[in-house]
């Protein structure tokens, strides 16, 4: 009897919310089990130096991944299961912009502007902060550059917070993780002002292993709603409004971004 993984990693950014997720996923395991799943399930913290072992476990039941990784490193290895859709400015039916991101009482008026300045990301793979960000600026690249240099932060609160001291001058920041900081902490969103949104792209996907079967999919699907239902609460922290299909076309367009920029800067 195999034993399955659940875990929900992206937005586990304040306390409340990594135990909102927790407590998410303890609901969730019950409830597919009471609807029939007869398999072991264990919830886990995966470690994101190794994320892409958690992302494809064979016994992956439920996980959490960025449009980036799903397309460049994860297609046609996991299995797609449904797609959050979160309560947040910057989110809508199902897709999101990320939200640009300057000093308060910077100069910059525009992108434009920004040319030859620090810009910071979360990280290399993530389409939110780095993806949508060259995109945004490709157009204004000359001979591949814009930016004077890029500094990796690790993580979008890590980014706000070098945009809001000044240690860098722009950020593409992810809307849902925005809305979650105005939520708990607001006052690490104070002196920054947004100079404007990126081109929008489907929302974060949740996944499986690639091993379960249609069957599984439609109890998986069917739990994770009727959690949510039952649980408004744990909904309102989350900010989950529902879960909507994710079809593996949407997400061509993180590509098909990714494409454009190659083609812009070289």
């Amino acid at each position: 009897m195999s034993n399955w993984k659940v875990s929900l990693p992206m937005y586990r950014i304040t306390t409340p919310l990594h135990e909102a997720n927790s407590a998410f996923l303890e609901a969730f395991s019950k409830t597919l089990q009471g609807l029939g799943w007869n398999e072991p399930i264990t919830l886990i913290e995966p470690d994101f130096n190794h994320i892409d072992e958690h992302w494809l476990d064979p016994h992956l039941l439920l996980s959490q991944t960025c449009g980036y990784p799903l397309m460049t490193r994860l297609q046609g290895k996991v299995s797609l299961l449904a797609l959050p859709r979160y309560r947040a400015e910057g989110f809508n039916d199902g897709e999101y912009s990320s939200r640009l991101i300057v000093a308060e009482h910077s100069p910059f008026k525009t992108l434009a502007d920004l040319r030859g300045s620090v810009a910071v990301i979360n990280g290399e793979d993530s389409h939110s902060g780095m993806n949508a960000l060259r995109h945004a600026v490709a157009p204004l690249a000359e001979n591949g550059d814009f930016f004077r240099e890029i500094v990796v932060s690790g993580g979008h609160v890590n980014s706000v917070e070098l945009v809001r001291d000044g240690r860098a001058d722009i950020a593409a920041i992810d809307p849902v993780t925005w809305a979650h900081l105005a939520d708990e902490h607001p006052e690490r969103l104070t002196q920054i002002r947004t100079l404007g949104w990126t081109a929008s792209a489907p929302g974060l996907p949740l996944i499986g292993s690639l091993s379960l079967s249609t069957e599984q999919i439609v109890l998986i699907r069917a739990a994770l709603s009727t959690t949510l239902q039952s649980s408004p609460q744990l909904a309102h922290v989350l900010r989950i409004q529902d879960f909507a299909d994710a079809q593996w076309p949407s997400y061509q367009r993180i590509i098909e971004m990714q494409r454009h920029v190659t083609g812009l800067t070289g």
